[in-house]
């Protein structure tokens, strides 16, 4: 996932090179910090995301249970309310709600893996639409690079320790995580979406997903969910979700990418 975390280590002994970039970045961090007070993450970022083919779930699901049923009991009053009992339990929203919910609380243990520390949680629901916050509280460097170059641990810190000795520990430790965090940020928002739609595609759910960070999702969700001029609002589909993505989407009416 981070193939180019190998310069990394470079990038932050010639970042060391000019020593006053170590006061002036740590002064813009110190700054942060005051203006962050009580932030429980370092980066946030929104997992917009519609499922469409709820319709062909609920008709597996209905002959999956009348099958069943009929297996048990050969009535055709068993079929109808097998059919009855699936359509009550697949709505749209309780369809919906139960699957963003899993998919939240399944961020931890894949960003877990990827030495991140996050979670994941619903933010809003509407009928085949829904929005998942993303709160990333660490970034483990020593586990991603280790793990990505092969590195075992007591060498990752021998190398460092060398490193630390020329440059400094504490601006090696803040070049090598401010560049981690932005190479992370943006390998989230490439490859999240794309894992997501894999996964639930193996379990029969087709979804479209779109990313956002936390500057570019407010403009995105009023824009996606802003009333027309009858006060009405659309329902959000994956291809007025797209074209809101790609700002092909003006009101009720669709504009085709420019050539």
């Amino acid at each position: 996932m981070f193939f180019f975390l190998l310069s990394l280590i470079a990038l932050a002994v010639a970042i060391g090179a000019v020593g006053a970039c170590y006061y002036i970045g740590k002064a813009i961090i110190d700054d942060r910090k005051k203006n962050q007070k009580g932030d429980k993450y370092i980066v946030k970022f929104y997992i917009n995301m519609v499922v469409k083919n709820k319709k062909e779930i609920i008709k597996d699901e209905i002959k999956k249970t009348i099958q069943g049923k009929k297996a048990r009991r050969k009535t055709n009053f068993a079929s109808k309310m097998a059919t009855k009992m699936v359509h009550k339990a697949v709505s749209k929203e309780a369809f919906n709600e139960e699957l963003v919910q899993e998919v939240a609380e399944a961020l931890k243990d894949d960003f877990a893996e990827e030495n991140i520390a996050a979670v994941g949680y619903v933010v809003y629901t509407q009928e085949l639409y829904s929005v998942i916050g993303v709160d990333v509280k660490a970034v483990d460097v020593k586990g991603i690079l280790c793990k990505e170059l092969g590195l075992g641990s007591s060498l990752y810190d021998a190398i460092m320790g060398m490193v630390h000795k020329c440059f400094g520990k504490e601006f090696v430790e803040y070049a090598l995580a401010t560049q981690m965090l932005e190479i992370v940020t943006a390998e989230i928002v490439a490859n999240v979406g794309p894992e997501i739609v894999s996964d639930l595609a193996e379990e029969g759910v087709d979804v479209d997903v779109v990313v956002k960070s936390a500057a570019d999702q407010a403009p995105f969700f009023y824009a996606l969910t802003k009333p027309d001029s009858e006060g009405k609002i659309e329902p959000i589909t994956s291809w007025r979700m797209q074209a809101v993505h790609n700002g092909q989407w003006q009101g009720k009416t669709f504009k085709a990418p420019s050539k």
